[in-house]
């Protein structure tokens, strides 16, 4: 599978995050281990063809900076933002605007 084939789950875990559904260390687990496995099947042709049409391009775009913004998120406590650390609600409002680009908010 790829990122595109996996768009509704993305989009799916992505909403149960927004709406509380589910909590930020889960989200970060189940987001991770969706990524990896996405990563680790992708092929040089399925890569290609994520290339191919911009719409596609501009999801795994977004995948990867949610999956950045994933990892400078501070989970519980203070974040430190002169490291680039960012809060629970700060990667929420990340998120919101990337599928406000995909058009599926």
């Amino acid at each position: 599978m790829s990122y595109i084939e996996n768009k509704e789950l993305y989009l799916n875990l992505c909403r149960k995050f927004l709406a509380d559904k589910i909590k930020s260390k889960e989200f970060e687990k189940l987001y991770y281990e969706q990524w990896r496995t996405d990563r680790d099947s992708e092929t040089d042709d399925s890569y290609k063809k994520s290339q191919e049409k911009d719409c596609d391009k501009k999801f795994v775009e977004v995948v990867n900076k949610i999956f950045t913004g994933l990892d400078v998120c501070c989970h519980e406590g203070q974040p430190d933002h002169s490291m680039g650390e960012i809060t629970v609600e700060e990667l929420k409002q990340e998120i919101r605007n990337h599928l406000k680009i995909l058009d599926v908010g």
